[in-house]
C-alpha cells in the first residue's frame, strides 16, 4: 500500500489525518477492517471479494463502499 500524501493535524506530534473519517482500513498486510459491506474489483474490474474483513493478495485493487466510494489499493 503507497501512502501519496498525508495531513498532519499537529506539527508537534505529526499526527496525521486523511482529512475525512474512512469506514475501510487496509493494514500493510492487505487485511481489510470495515463496518460496512466491501466490494473488491481487479484492474479488469472484474469483482474478486465481497465482505466485511478480507485478506488482499499481492495485487492492484479497486475498494467500492458507502454507496459508490471507491478506493484504489496497490499492495
Amino acid at each position: 500500500m503507497s501512502v501519496v500524501s498525508v495531513t498532519s493535524v499537529d506539527p508537534v506530534t505529526y499526527t496525521c489525518t486523511a482529512g475525512y473519517d474512512d469506514p475501510v482500513l487496509v493494514d500493510e498486510k492487505g487485511k481489510i477492517y470495515s463496518e460496512e459491506n466491501v466490494e473488491v474489483y481487479d484492474v479488469t474490474g472484474k469483482k474478486v471479494a465481497e465482505g466485511k474483513n478480507l485478506k488482499l493478495s499481492r495485487g492492484i485493487y479497486i475498494l467500492r463502499y458507502s454507496k459508490g466510494t471507491k478506493r484504489v489499493v496497490i499492495r
